[in-house]
């Protein structure tokens, strides 16, 4: 029980009396000491000491502990779990994420799963607060997840309450996004195996394409010299269309001038044909020559009786050898072509007129041998010879007229015939034999019968050459067309005028096609010359061997990789917390110690000590207690497992810390009384939040992000960050500094501070845990 204050004594409101002279600062100070030192005589001083030296490493063991790794009793976490997936096909296999992911969890679960029977239910499981969060697997997970497209998703649902634990919901979202990492990487490898076998095929793909292209090049080649060629024969049909569009214009006259042409000669032949049938009815037979063979022979016979008669018939010799040699001449135009055949008749009809008048003469001189040689062997031969001469110039007679009327039928004639130019020269040959003989009568008597029989034989080829021509005139009589067949030639050169004209324009029309061939090949080639070059390339483009697809899923999905380089590493989340929480726990020990300590009291005995003497006495005594709880927290700090990269700055920091925060919190003491001990607490909530020690502070308001640099926690909480972890690297000193700063701004606001002091009697002098004084 508090003991009253002695009546005498000066009561703690009342006027402090002028201090008496200082005796000097170590006098003053062994003046406090014995008062201070008795403070100690009750148990309760001990008590309070001890509880206030352990409660700054009990508030760090219990903060640090709470935070020290809350992500290793998550399995303690009750959380819902729904699974409703239905499954799917694809490829024709049979997949169920679902089913899959569930049995995984189950496996190592990173939560405790608690199972609801549907989503509903374990969301209202989340409202009621049974479990954080509810995780949820839909009917169609499975069929929206296998698809591979970017329009579809499987969806996983997250149900949670951040009013109910913002930690939890955190937990929560990183569950499932970590969950769908696996599961992409899952679907992932399987994907990669399709796409291993898809490029299998590609590359038989690249291989069959490159052959095929290689086989379009030679093609291509070849179709290229194809096309030249091409394109040298369209300008070859170019030329020869135009030479043809040319002649079958010509061809188109000159069939209409045929067409013409074949009608006359159609007509022409038709005479020709009657003219040939006239001179065959007309030239003597093997019964009308007879006679003429018998009389030669005759003659041949009385040759020897002519001799007197020879000069007359010679004469008439040369004129039947005239009319030969002009019969020959007229045979031999027949023989060229029908159209000399008329102009050839009338010779052979004067031939044989001046033969009918040689004939006549021979007759004639035949008929006066007949005279002379009458009553001599030879009149019988001569009278013979008379009568065959006779006969010759009527028989002569009947084909000079066959031979006019032929001359009428032949003026037609184009063409002579081959028999008829035989015949001819038969009786050409024959008639100069005669006027040999006739020649040679005529040189003698001696060469008559020579003559005679040289005209026997004349005569003899003439009847034959005369019966040849008969039969060569049959023969081209029936050799020459029907009038049947020169209608149809008629029609035939009238139908190939008509068509020609058609084939003229035909021709025209091919001639310009021709043009548009040549000039459509030209393109064609300069097309096939391309297409040859731009296979070539592309040839050469197509690689021989595709690039394989090396790596494999996680490489594939994850082409981009963060390496991170740590600075300043930390080992768990609990040492992060270290700096933050022993700052704060140094400076909740400070402020303790004035709940035990007398920091404005003086005993009555010291009223006339310095002030330097009292700050001191009033801070030596806490200063140990606080450098006590400083140590103890280091131990504690220690044995959490807490590792310091330079434990001697860590020491240092975490003294320096203490000392700087008595030295402040006895000055706000000593400044403003019991009030500073409430702004001290005020400064323990304000530092709280302004610090920066559980986020950077460029994450708070602005009001604290202002006051951070200048509250003594903030250089406490940086210089054993740089102590502990090696961070703030270049400015621990600048920590320090401020914090000394703010040690000897606090020692001479202390320092100056003198009229808050209050004065009791030495034996009065106690705790404030005693009393309320102090």
């Amino acid at each position: 029980m508090t003991e009253p204050l002695l009546p005498d004594s000066p009561t703690p409101d009342a006027p402090t009396p002028a201090p008496a002279r200082s005796r000097g600062f170590l006098a003053d100070f062994r003046t406090l000491t014995p008062t201070e030192r008795g403070l100690w005589r009750m148990p309760l001083m001990w008590a309070a000491s001890l509880a206030i030296l352990l409660i700054p490493v009990v508030y760090v063991a219990l903060y640090l502990g709470s935070v020290w790794d809350p992500y290793g009793n998550l399995p303690q976490l009750p959380v819902a779990l729904v699974n409703t997936d239905a499954g799917a096909s694809t490829r024709g296999e049979q997949v169920n994420l679902g089913r899959d992911l569930v049995n995984k969890l189950r496996e190592n679960p990173p939560v405790k799963f608690v199972s609801f029977p549907s989503e509903a239910a374990a969301q209202a499981a989340v409202r009621r607060g049974e479990v954080y969060f509810a995780l949820t697997i839909p009917a169609n997970f499975s069929a929206q997840a296998v698809t591979g497209d970017s329009r579809s998703h499987g969806l996983l649902h997250l149900y949670s309450a951040p009013g109910l634990s913002y930690f939890a919901s955190r937990v929560g979202s990183n569950l499932t996004e970590r969950l769908t990492t696996d599961l992409n990487s899952e679907l992932g490898s399987r994907r990669w195996e399709v796409v291993q076998a898809s490029l299998s095929d590609v590359q038989q793909g690249f291989r069959d394409l490159k052959t095929a292209t290689g086989k379009l090049r030679d093609g291509a080649a070849t179709l290229a010299e194809g096309t030249a060629e091409l394109n040298t024969g369209a300008a070859d049909l170019s030329a020869g269309a135009g030479k043809l569009s040319t002649g079958s214009t010509q061809l188109a006259t000159g069939a209409r001038e045929l067409s013409g042409g074949v009608g006359q000669l159609t007509g022409g032949v038709g005479k020709l044909s009657g003219g040939l049938k006239q001179i065959e009815a007309a030239a003597p037979g093997e019964a009308q020559l007879a006679p003429l063979q018998t009389g030669v022979k005759t003659l041949a016979t009385s040759a020897t009786q002519l001799s007197s008669g020879l000069k007359t018939l010679q004469d008439g010799a040369d004129e039947v050898t005239a009319g030969a040699s002009r019969l020959q001449t007229g045979s031999k135009q027949a023989n060229a072509g029908a159209g000399q055949l008329a102009a050839q008749l009338p010779g052979l009809a004067s031939g044989l007129t001046t033969l009918q008048g040689g004939a006549g003469q021979l007759a004639g001189g035949a008929g006066q041998l007949a005279a002379g040689a009458a009553g001599t062997p030879l009149a019988a031969g001569a009278a013979n010879l008379q009568t065959g001469a006779s006969q010759l110039g009527a028989g002569v007679a009947q084909a000079q007229a066959g031979a006019q009327k032929a001359a009428t039928g032949a003026a037609a004639l184009a063409k002579g015939t081959a028999a008829v130019a035989q015949g001819a020269a038969s009786l050409n040959t024959g008639a100069g034999q005669l006027s040999a003989g006739l020649t040679k009568a005529a040189g003698g008597a001696g060469q008559l019968a020579a003559g005679a029989s040289k005209l026997q034989s004349g005569v003899d080829t003439l009847v034959a050459g005369n019966l040849k021509l008969k039969g060569a005139l049959g023969t081209a009589t029936a050799s020459l067309p029907k009038q049947s067949d020169l209608d149809t030639l008629k029609g035939g050169a009238s139908t190939l005028a008509a068509r020609s004209g058609d084939l003229a324009k035909g021709a025209a029309t091919l001639a310009t096609g021709a043009q548009d061939l040549a000039s459509g090949a030209a393109r064609v080639q300069d097309g096939s010359d391309q297409l040859r070059d731009g296979l070539k390339t592309l040839y050469a483009k197509i690689p021989d061997q595709t690039e394989q697809l090396g790596g494999d899923p996680a490489g594939l999905s994850q082409s981009v990789q963060t390496v991170t380089r740590e600075f300043a590493p930390v080992s768990s989340n609990g040492a992060a917390f270290t700096p933050y929480f022993m700052a704060l726990a140094l400076w909740v020990g400070c402020t303790l110690t004035t709940f035990i300590f007398p920091y404005l009291l003086i005993p009555e005995s010291a009223r006339a000590t310095s002030q330097a003497a009292r700050v001191l006495r009033k801070l030596a005594v806490p200063a140990v207690l606080v450098l006590g709880q400083a140590a103890l927290v280091l131990v504690g700090v220690d044995l959490l497992g807490v590792q310091f990269q330079n434990p001697g700055l860590v020491i240092l920091t975490t003294l320096a810390a203490s000392l700087t925060f008595m030295v402040l919190i006895l000055a706000l003491n000593l400044l403003l009384g019991a009030a500073g001990r409430l702004l001290a607490l005020v400064l323990l909530v304000l530092q709280l939040a302004a610090s920066g020690g559980s986020y950077p502070v460029e994450l708070s308001p602005g009001v604290f992000q202002a006051i951070h640099t200048f509250i003594p926690v903030t250089d406490v909480i940086n210089a054993l960050r740089y102590a502990m972890f090696g961070a703030y690297e270049g400015q621990y000193a600048t920590f320090m500094l401020r914090m000394g700063l703010i040690a000897l701004v606090s020692l001479v606001v202390a320092l100056l501070s003198r009229s808050r002091w209050q004065y009791a009697p030495d034996r009065l002098f106690r705790s404030p845990l005693i009393t309320d004084v102090g």
